[in-house]
């Protein structure tokens, strides 16, 4: 269903209840006027049964009169076919027009309920005539149960009278529409208004109906009036003795419930109450068919009574008659008169109230075309105004997809997350333990590197003394350092020269600069100067205008001597002008000479820049071979020492010559066995050497292996670094993206609340307007109501007017028939009436 369509259904629906809810209270309305007619009415027929015997020509009989509640609630409908029989009393019916804006009651879906009396239904008891039992007691409480309860069954009667009212005011307001269509189409159609008989109508009908069948006016004896009154007050008498015998019956039946309700009898004393319940009911029953079998005797004798007394009265009292006739003429004359003055006033009324009720039309006319289109004005914008609401609602709508969308992919992207950091702490665990093992093998691996290490130092020393490349270092050292010398002087002599031209170029630049901002701070005070002399010049040239045009001589001299100050004044001024000015071409003389400082300036810079880096080169170069140096004076050192000791032996092999060819063949052996031991040892250390070249062999393999591991190591820990960093990237990106989508849905949400806002507004907005519109269509309601109201004032006016003058005919028809008799009869008549 579209929005459209909800609303309509809406507005149906508040209007149903609206107009459920008026019906309600229009109902109750009713219910309470009616009760009040009724009750009125009531007491006026209680008041005029006493004096007025049922003609013989009512169809009405003892059993419609004497009805018992089970009756009334088979039959519902005579009471209304009572109420809708209009006994005819004259040829001309009295017409009565119904007010079209009286609301009627909803008929009530609920089923009615009219307490009934128990009933017997054996049929076996119905001829015996016992005498009643009469009630002993009667409480407050038990009168006050039996006439709530009598209104209740008023009430619910009177409700299915109104409800059958209704289809017959519906069809009979369709008619007059119908007629007043032709009426405006120009075809005049005439309707029997019809009217619902109240008890005070029906009676008067009877009365007059009576009259006039009982003659003109005739006065019954008061004797016989009484012996009546007597005969029929016999009547109610029975009738009160046997509604008093089932009030006092029906408190005892509300009694016994009440009881039954509170638990307070046995089962089988209500049985037994209940049967003797039923046997008294079944009892009352019979002696009311035997009540009623007798009341009906009496009302036909006493009917026929009356047939008698009125026919024997129409043959007396003739000359009393003509005598009351006269009267009645001399006074319906003066009616006559009176009724034309009348007659005369209401057509004046008349008059005027066409013409104010005609001013009212056209004043209404106007008024109900203002609201007319102010009516469409509203509907428009409503049209506008739901147009604009279905958009917004489409929208949200769409908004609201799209949120669910988002929302999924959300929840996919929420399970993407987390799956990844269920993968990441897996890898996180399997990273530890990784690390774990790895520190393990570190661990042992630097155990192993030591001791190889200190092997290894220890095999580097011993190869080291084997070098003999001494004398090359010697000689390489001295021509560095003569090289070291030469270049040290160099440097320090074109240092000391660039910085000396660098502190005077410097010492140059400042005292320029000095110069520079004092002459602008002068410059700047000159012209704040001259602005101030200005100023205090023109005002006094105007002063001194000023006096003059007065011929205040004196003012005059004095302010000729202040102008010639200020003259002097502006000639120091010019004059300083003047020197800042040549001050200014010798600064410019001076910029203009100062670029070429600074071009040789930029090249010096330059130029010390290289040789600071050439500086940098040879102190690194210096440091190295100083480094070099150092290595070779320690193997010089060795060498010397070496150098040392043979030169010692040398000498004491020269001194030891002088000794025998055994001393020498004994230093020979000794020697020999020296160099043998020395071979054996050379022999011992090449194996040594051996095995330690092999066990370095075996360390640099596993060195190897172990640098491999390590490698291997490394790369798997930069692979699970960068998937790791990888892995936080997208756990980042996908954060963002988890952010941007929240803050998507923000502002989604946002410009839904918004929205929803402004929809909440535009339904306001409508049901402001709606209102507006129920209450204009309201008025327009109540000015067509009051149309018809007027419409109806007027046909009543008419048909007042046409009843009185259908009247003045008749008394006119009436006195000339008199007049006529009379003419007839004697001629002073003739005399009186010419």
């Amino acid at each position: 269903m579209s929005f459209n369509q909800i609303e309509n259904d809406l507005g149906e629906s508040k209007s149903n209840e609206k107009q459920q809810e008026n019906y309600a209270l229009s109902a109750e309305e009713m219910d309470t006027k009616n009760t009040e007619k009724l009750e009125s009415e009531f007491h006026l027929a209680s008041e005029t049964v006493d004096v007025t015997p049922q003609s013989p020509k009512s169809e009405g009989t003892s059993s419609e009169i004497f009805n018992s509640p089970r009756e009334k609630q088979q039959n519902p409908g005579r009471i209304a076919r009572f109420k809708n029989t209009k006994p005819s009393t004259s040829n001309t019916p009295i017409k009565r027009p119904i007010s079209l804006s009286s609301r009627l009651p909803v008929k009530n879906s609920r089923p009615t309920k009219i307490p009934s009396l128990l009933e017997n239904t054996n049929p076996a008891n119905k001829n015996s005539s016992s005498p009643l039992p009469r009630a002993t007691t009667l409480n407050k409480h038990t009168l006050e149960m039996q006439l709530l309860n009598k209104q209740k069954t008023y009430k619910l009667l009177k409700k299915e009278l109104l409800e059958k009212q209704v289809p017959l005011i519906a069809l009979y307001n369709k008619m007059v529409d119908v007629k007043k269509r032709l009426e405006v189409l120009g075809k005049s159609v005439e309707l029997e208004e019809f009217k619902f008989v109240s008890f005070e109508d029906y009676y008067k009908e009877q009365k007059s109906h009576t009259d006039s069948d009982g003659g003109c006016g005739e006065q019954i004896s008061k004797e016989v009036i009484g012996g009546m009154k007597s005969s029929i007050e016999q009547i109610p008498k029975t009738l009160k003795d046997i509604g008093k015998n089932l009030l006092s019956r029906r408190a005892l039946i509300v009694e016994l419930l009440e009881s039954v309700a509170k638990s307070e009898i046995d089962v089988k004393d209500v049985l037994d109450k209940i049967e003797s319940l039923k046997y008294e009911g079944e009892q009352l029953e019979e002696s009311l068919d035997s009540v009623i079998l007798e009341h009906e005797i009496k009302i036909s004798e006493l009917v026929d009574t009356w047939q008698k007394l009125l026919n024997d009265k129409q043959e007396f009292n003739k000359e009393n008659r003509l005598n009351e006739l006269e009267k009645k003429l001399k006074e319906q004359e003066k009616l006559r008169e009176e009724s034309t003055t009348i007659i005369d006033e209401l057509h004046r009324k008349l008059d005027d109230g066409k013409m104010s009720h005609e001013k009212s039309i056209t004043e209404l006319n106007g008024v109900l075309q203002s609201l007319r289109d102010q009516i469409k004005k509203l509907e428009q914008e409503l049209d506008a105004e739901k147009k604009a609401a279905g958009d917004i609602r489409i929208r949200n709508t769409n908004h609201i997809q799209n949120g669910k969308l988002l929302k999924a992919r959300i929840t996919d992207l929420e399970n993407e997350k987390t799956e990844v950091e269920t993968a990441n702490a897996d890898l996180k665990k399997k990273i530890k333990q990784l690390q774990e093992q790895l520190k393990n093998k570190e661990q042992n691996w630097a155990k192993e590197k030591e001791e190889l290490t200190k092997s290894l130092k220890h095999q580097e020393n011993l190869l080291q003394k084997l070098t003999a490349d001494k004398n090359q270092f010697e000689t390489r050292l001295r021509t560095v350092n003569r090289e070291k010398i030469d270049i040290q002087e160099k440097l320090g002599t074109t240092i000391t020269s660039m910085a000396t031209q660098l502190e005077a170029t410097m010492n140059r630049l400042k005292a320029v600069e000095a110069e520079k901002d004092d002459a602008v701070k002068k410059y700047s005070e000159i012209e704040n100067y001259i602005a101030q002399m200005n100023t205090k010049f023109k005002t006094e040239i105007q002063k001194v205008v000023y006096s003059i045009q007065l011929g205040n001589h004196e003012v005059v001299i004095s302010e000729a001597e202040k102008y010639m100050q200020g003259m002097a004044k502006d000639l120091c001024v010019n004059k300083i002008e003047d020197n800042i000015h040549e001050s200014k071409s010798k600064q410019e003389t001076q910029y203009q000479q100062y670029p070429e400082q600074r071009n040789i300036l930029t090249q010096l810079r330059m130029e010390l820049d290289k040789q600071r880096e050439l500086v940098l080169t040879s102190k690194t170069l210096l440091e190295q071979s100083e480094n070099k140096l150092k290595q070779k004076a320690t193997e010089l050192e060795k060498l010397q020492a070496d150098i040392g000791q043979l030169k010692v032996r040398q000498g004491s092999i020269e001194e030891q010559n002088n000794c025998t060819i055994r001393e020498f063949e004994q230093m020979l052996k000794e020697s020999q066995q020296k160099l043998t031991d020395l071979l054996k040892r050379s022999k011992e250390s090449e194996v040594q050497l051996k095995e330690y070249k092999a066990t370095i062999h075996k360390q640099t393999i596993q060195m190897n292996e172990m640098e491999n591991l390590l490698r291997y190591r490394e790369n798997m820990t930069h692979v699970l670094k960068t998937a790791r960093n990888e892995l936080l990237l997208e756990k980042e990106s996908l954060t963002r993206y988890s952010r941007e989508i929240r803050a998507a849905l923000t502002e989604v949400t946002n410009q839904n609340s918004v929205k929803e806002k402004l929809v909440q507004q535009l339904q306001e907005k409508i049901a402001l307007r709606e209102s507006q519109m129920f209450n204009l269509e309201r008025e327009a309601h109540n000015f067509e109501e009051q149309l018809k109201l007027t419409n109806a004032k007027r046909y009543k006016l008419q048909e007042t007017v046409s009843e009185l003058e259908k009247e003045l005919q008749r008394t006119r028809a009436k006195l000339s028939q008199i007049f006529d008799v009379r003419d007839k009869q004697s001629p002073s008549w003739r005399f009186l009436h010419s």
